[in-house]
C-alpha cells in the first residue's frame, strides 16, 4: 500500500487531463507529479480550483480560480485553502506544495 499524498495545485488554473497543453511549467509539473504518484500506487488528493478533475485522483475544489478582480491575493487564497482543508491535509502522510 502506498502513501496518502496531498498535492496543492496553484490557484490560477483548473487542473485537467489536457492542462499540460494549456499551461506553463509549475502547472505541468504539479499535474505530472500527481499522475505519476497515482501510477506508483499512492493515494493522491489534489487541492485545486473549481472545475478541476483528473482520472483516479480525488480532487478537493472548494475555491474558485484566482483572478485580479478578487479582493484576495493568490497567497491568501492558497492559505485559506490550507486552513479550510486542514483536517484532510493532516490525514496525509506527505503534502506537496
Amino acid at each position: 500500500m502506498g502513501m496518502r499524498i496531498g498535492v496543492l495545485f496553484p490557484p490560477f488554473f483548473k487542473i485537467t487531463e489536457d492542462s499540460h497543453k494549456l499551461y506553463g511549467g509549475l502547472e505541468i509539473r504539479t499535474r505530472e507529479l500527481a499522475l505519476r504518484l497515482r501510477d506508483d500506487g499512492h493515494e493522491v488528493i489534489v487541492f485545486a480550483p473549481e472545475g478541476s478533475r483528473l482520472p483516479g485522483i480525488e480532487i478537493i475544489s472548494n475555491h474558485p480560480i484566482w483572478n485580479q478582480a478578487q479582493k484576495i491575493t493568490p497567497y491568501d487564497l492558497e492559505k485559506r485553502q490550507v486552513i479550510d482543508n486542514f483536517d484532510v491535509l493532516k490525514s496525509c502522510d506527505f503534502v506537496i506544495d
